[in-house]
């Protein structure tokens, strides 16, 4: 009590640049192989299945795909003999098995654990994930959804790599990306993807559907209905955000972010001999040099 107690003081006294440094200490430690192996040498066992994936596609090619409304815009057939990590619920796309990707990245429940969804919202979400992706497909989940999918039996058939994304993305440049270990935060499954091609040795990366804003015609902030996501419906709809001035305050600082974490992960990966380039049709990210869809086929 007495330590919790000083803590919060020193959180009001202290300069703002102090406690940050303080905070971020205190994080990279706390998800350091230092610590894990001797506080939780479980996780470390679990993130060591990702050694496969090390290098796996060096100098080759991917491609990244949201679920933005600007999918709709191109033929996405063109990618079937191509390697491509499918986000979130892309699944819900008609031509999803016809592609069989060869892996698919959900950011999970954990993240989203102060939502409107319920424990039975969330088993309903997995098991359509079950029985939606093939598994030929590899699954990428969170380090923090393997308890809940494990306790609920899912995923017997499939191939699933768990990744721990905790440390301050802000020290990429310090280190390295290693999925054998805790990499790094993030504002949104983009960023958590493109960390994944990277530790996959992908010389380049091409971003699909990744708008950062809705479609002006349609107003939708999806390729899909939205009412056909299990999910989708229990969060805020976009008219509630827009008229709530905390809510909208929320998600711009949220986006701002991601651009942020866009830039850092350019620089990283140039610096690394790779290049990431935007290939969305219309949206707002601009950290990435644009590119046209059909020029690379």
């Amino acid at each position: 009590m007495v330590v919790q107690k000083l803590k919060s003081v020193l959180k009001w006294v202290a300069p703002y640049g102090i406690v940050e440094l303080s905070r971020n200490i205190r994080r990279d430690y706390k998800y350091s192989n230092l610590y894990l192996k001797y506080k939780h040498p479980e996780t470390l066992s679990v993130l060591g299945k990702n050694k496969i994936l090390k290098d796996i596609h060096k100098n080759q090619r991917c491609f990244i795909l949201g679920t933005g409304p600007s999918i709709n815009k191109i033929d996405i057939n063109k990618l079937k003999n191509e390697k491509c990590i499918f986000l979130s619920q892309f699944y819900l796309h008609e031509n999803y098995l016809t592609i069989n990707p060869s892996y698919h990245l959900f950011s999970g429940r954990a993240p989203h654990l102060n939502g409107k969804a319920t424990h039975a919202d969330w088993i309903n979400f997995f098991n359509q994930i079950e029985d939606r992706v093939s598994t030929k497909t590899l699954l990428f989940m969170n380090y923090l959804d393997k308890k809940f999918i494990e306790d609920n039996g899912f995923f017997a058939k499939h191939n699933v790599h768990y990744f721990y994304f905790k440390k301050n993305l802000h020290n990429v440049f310090k280190s390295r990306i290693d999925a054998m270990q805790v990499i790094y935060g993030a504002s949104g499954i983009p960023i958590m993807a493109i960390q994944i091609a990277l530790y996959m040795g992908f010389k380049e990366i091409y971003l699909l559907g990744i708008d950062g804003c809705n479609d002006k015609a349609t107003k939708a902030s999806h390729f899909y209905d939205r009412q056909k996501s299990l999910v989708d419906e229990l969060g805020e709809a976009p008219a509630d955000v827009l008229s709530d001035f905390y809510k909208l305050g929320t998600e711009l600082r949220a986006f701002l972010s991601l651009l942020d974490e866009f830039s850092l992960l350019r620089k990283f990966a140039e610096n690394n001999g790779c290049n990431i380039y935007n290939a969305t049709r219309g949206g707002v990210v601009e950290a990435f040099t644009r590119v046209d869809f059909d020029s690379l086929f």
